[in-house]
């Protein structure tokens, strides 16, 4: 969704722009198995999982100040 962030599948939930790193895991957790750590270059926190075969990597960009963030 444009602005908002990625609609996960059956009914998962969304993916939100500016969510916290426990809720998009927990978000995320709905659909599949989340991998948290590695490391990403300019990523306050990243972590990936899969679905369908599809590798989906989510993480929080140093751009944003962690003060805006929403939940």
């Amino acid at each position: 969704m444009p602005g908002t962030g990625l609609v996960l599948p059956a009914n998962a939930g969304v993916l939100r722009f500016g969510m916290t790193e426990h809720a998009a895991q927990w978000t995320a957790s709905t659909l599949a198995d989340v991998r948290a750590g590695g490391w990403m270059c300019g990523a306050h926190w990243t972590f990936f999982f899969v679905h369908c075969d599809i590798l989906v990597t989510a993480y929080a960009c140093t751009a944003v100040p962690i003060r805006s963030w929403g939940t």
